[in-house]
């Protein structure tokens, strides 16, 4: 539980720090070797043809991306989960925050109880993530480092930020519970 709190304590940190930095965006890509001159899609090609960041390829206008599959999770993130996260539970885990992070973008937010239930899911799957990876080992992988990535891959257009960020907004003034044992499906 206090790992939970703990990593909702650091997201809050992380989008203020961010928040603070966006008008430096452009030192960034400076830092990255990359001039000012190419559009932010040009430097991310750049950058991922590097392997700087991950290839995610899934760019497109479309809020849910391709599926091909139909397992919850875009492509692209599948890719991402199969390379970064090695230990089978630890896919899984990684699984279940990425279908209910995709299930963020397309949620009816005037439904407050839908919110509310997909937010349940997420709260279950973060759970899961701090009890599948564990940061004392040697070489870990930590598991706010995993939410983290995974919201950010999640959200990697204009569109599907603001999605996600008016399904956090219906959050506001509701509360929930932390869940309590194993929340692995």
């Amino acid at each position: 539980m206090k790992q939970l709190l703990l990593f909702y304590i650091f997201m809050l940190s992380l989008n203020i720090w961010t928040t603070s930095t966006l008008s430096n965006l452009d030192n960034v890509w400076l830092k990255l070797g990359l001039s000012s001159r190419f559009t932010n899609n040009a430097k991310i090609d750049q950058i991922t043809e590097l392997a700087e960041i991950p290839n995610l390829k899934d760019r497109g206008d479309d809020l849910l991306g391709i599926d091909s599959d139909n397992n919850g999770i875009r492509d692209d993130i599948d890719n991402f989960i199969q390379l970064n996260y090695p230990d089978v539970t630890q896919k899984k885990a990684a699984e279940q925050l990425a279908r209910g992070l995709q299930k963020t973008l397309i949620a009816d937010i005037d439904n407050k109880l839908k919110v509310k239930q997909i937010n349940k899911l997420n709260s279950r799957a973060i759970n899961c993530i701090f009890s599948k990876f564990n940061s004392t080992k040697e070489n870990a992988i930590y598991p706010a480092r995993v939410a983290s990535e995974l919201e950010s891959i999640t959200t990697n257009t204009k569109k599907r930020l603001l999605a996600y960020l008016k399904f956090n907004k219906a959050l506001d003034g509701t509360t929930w519970s932390l869940p309590v044992g194993d929340s692995c499906e």
